[in-house]
């Protein structure tokens, strides 16, 4: 609808099954991309209050509104549809990304520096908590990445983004580098590619760090990709 504004885009399911838009107001759509030659069908979610972000793995579906996280399934049969699973309220009002699922669990950045992995798996929930170092009150979780064993960070205030990796295998979890991105007044996704990380810039620069995840220098230089 021309009155809908994209605000989140994402992937669900496998082999194509479905695109995930959040349009406004608060309200989260699923296209199957399977019939290339039919209209898209799609079906959409309930409404999410004071939505702002989601993310799709292993035809699940995690959606962000206020003071919650919202676990969706996606179904692969004959006809697209979605089912509620869980809700998980959290104590801050302000969570600003949410990385994909990864066997159970989900990581949600807030304000501060702090970063929450939550384990969905079963009835109990556990939630752990990292914080980026030397991160500060105004310092914001502008991206986040997530795999079973590596979690990517992207934080700081203005014109000071700092990418950060955790090795999630390790019994303290702790911080295993620090990047910062020259030159970018702002920042926008980072996603993980084999051992490689990329993130987005404001001004439209994709920063590529090759080999990092397999033990490359931390304060390496990336390469820069412009459109």
């Amino acid at each position: 609808h021309a009155a809908d504004t994209l605000t989140a885009l994402g992937w669900a399911g496998r082999h194509e099954v479905a695109a995930l838009g959040a349009l406004q107001p608060n309200r989260v759509r699923l296209l199957d991309l399977r019939a290339a030659s039919a209209p898209a069908r799609h079906a959409e979610l309930a409404e999410v209050p004071g939505f702002y972000d989601l993310s799709a793995a292993d035809a699940r579906v995690v959606t962000v509104g206020q003071a919650h996280l919202s676990l969706w399934a996606v179904g692969e049969g004959g006809l697209v549809f979605v089912r509620h699973l869980d809700t998980v309220w959290t104590p801050s009002a302000h969570i600003f990304v949410v990385s994909s699922l990864r066997q159970g669990h989900i990581a949600s950045g807030d304000q501060g520096g702090f970063i929450k992995l939550w384990d969905v798996r079963g009835t109990g929930k556990r939630v752990s908590t990292l914080r980026v170092p030397d991160s500060g009150p105004e310092s914001k979780i502008r991206a986040l990445s997530l795999r079973p064993s590596i979690l990517v960070a992207v934080t700081g205030v203005l014109h000071a983004p700092t990418v950060t990796v955790w090795d999630l295998l390790s019994e303290s979890a702790v911080s295993s580098g620090f990047l910062t991105v020259h030159g970018a007044s702002e920042f926008g996704p980072v996603a993980l590619f084999g051992d490689a990380i990329m993130l987005r810039g404001s001004d439209e620069v994709l920063h590529v760090w090759d080999e990092l995840l397999a033990g490359a220098a931390a304060d390496e230089r990336p390469d820069e990709w412009h459109p």
